[in-house]
């Protein structure tokens, strides 16, 4: 099968930035060292690259002991990936549940999801590398809960906005538009387009997802002084 452009280009940068190993997402049942061993082959080689001969050996361990813990290396990443989705919503919830406006919420989820992705690196490269791949045709019928946190988060950030009056109403194709803008400032960061600190892109980031919206940033300056940079060719 040919690999996707996600999986051949996020997770290879083209400019130097600091590369943090990625906490192994904790389990009651099932190996840290399997989980760690998936999370890295998948991030280095690509998906279909990492066989589960190879996982076992990184993990230190034999082939039949990877398939003690799991029924194949696709149940394996798809456990990874739904842990790691758990984890980068970890703490969120608290952060944004107690501002007052769907704007400065949406700050509170950019702030949050920039900051995850700068302390885990090889994790926001995994959950890209299976979101904008063809590897789970299951991941395509997931349910709200299954789907990333964040994004849910999101969804109910724009229908509070909608309640209080703060954000009009719009269609699906406008939603989705605000909620991809983050994700653009992360897989410029991952590929290395843009070494900068992510969080200096934060009130950027918030600014366009409000503007997307149609409302106002009320935690913005009068003026945006950062200005994203083009994609170098």
């Amino acid at each position: 099968m040919a690999r996707s452009k996600a999986e051949t280009t996020v997770g290879r940068p083209r400019a130097r930035s600091p590369r943090k190993k990625a906490p192994t997402p904790r389990r009651k049942n099932g190996s840290d060292a399997l989980y760690q061993a998936a999370l890295e082959l998948i991030v280095e080689r690509g998906y279909h690259s990492a066989t589960t001969a190879a996982i076992s050996k990184r993990a230190g361990m034999s082939a039949a002991a990877l398939y003690a813990h799991y029924s194949s290396k696709e149940e394996l990443a798809w456990q990874l990936f739904l842990d790691i989705n758990k984890q980068a919503a970890l703490g969120l919830r608290e952060k944004i549940e107690g501002l007052d406006s769907a704007s400065s919420r949406i700050r509170g989820i950019v702030q949050h999801v920039f900051e995850w992705t700068m302390d885990n690196r090889h994790a926001a490269i995994f959950l890209f590398l299976i979101r904008h791949s063809e590897f789970f045709e299951r991941e395509k019928h997931l349910d709200a809960d299954g789907r990333a946190e964040l994004v849910q988060m999101f969804m109910e950030t724009i229908e509070y906005g909608w309640k209080t009056g703060e954000l009009p109403k719009a269609d699906i194709n406008t939603l989705l538009k605000a909620t991809g803008v983050p994700l653009v400032f992360v897989r410029d960061w991952l590929e290395g387009w843009d070494p900068q600190d992510l969080r200096a892109y934060i009130d950027d980031a918030t600014h366009m997802c409000c503007r997307a919206l149609g409302m106002r940033d009320q935690g913005a300056s009068e003026a945006s002084s950062i200005v994203k940079p083009n994609r170098r060719r």
